[in-house]
């Protein structure tokens, strides 16, 4: 389980890292309506939903097979709530794939 923690606190510090970099212009100045500020914003929302939704499937996935002696009807609850997380997640990437080509970008998260 430590080798978890570790790894996402790697993760972690690296989103930090690159979320600092990448948000400079809303972060650290005072905001103004422009279209870079508004994509910024928009984008900021879309990754960190994207985020927190790798975080969830994660934690569940590790709960199924810590608890593999549970009854079956819990595992059944684990396996639906890993399925809709997972589904949220495609449609996150989707949103963002979307976004991209509106805005005539071609990058990832």
């Amino acid at each position: 389980m430590s080798m978890i923690i570790n790894l996402m606190l790697l993760k972690e510090s690296w989103y930090q890292k690159h979320d600092n970099d990448l948000f400079k212009p809303i972060e650290n100045f005072d905001f103004g309506s422009n279209n870079l500020n508004c994509f910024l914003l928009r984008f900021r929302a879309i990754a960190l939903e994207i985020y927190k939704k790798e975080y969830v499937i994660s934690l569940l996935e590790n709960m199924k097979h810590v608890r593999e002696k549970e009854t079956k009807v819990q595992q059944t609850d684990l396996e639906l709530m890993i399925k809709e997380n997972r589904q949220g997640l495609a449609d996150l990437f989707n949103q963002k794939i979307k976004y991209h080509q509106e805005n005539g970008l071609n990058m990832t998260i």
